[in-house]
């Protein structure tokens, strides 16, 4: 699988994150959207991936993933 997702932070706001999953075609596994509350723009992108990493486990999906 390929987790390709992104942290943001807006000026005075909460940090959001969102992220898709494909399978080793190419083709749409699953999106997803977050909320991560205030942080820095580094800790906002290692949210996204650990937020997306979570969303694949919650899915019991066994197989290698590739962070992008």
């Amino acid at each position: 699988l390929k987790l390709n997702c992104d942290g943001s932070v807006a000026s005075g706001h909460e940090a959001t994150c969102d992220g898709i999953i494909r399978d080793s075609s190419g083709r749409f596994v699953l999106a997803f959207p977050g909320r991560l509350g205030h942080c820095s723009t580094v800790e906002a992108e290692l949210l996204a991936i650990l937020h997306g990493l979570r969303i694949i486990r919650n899915h019991n999906v066994n197989a290698r993933i590739q962070v992008e």
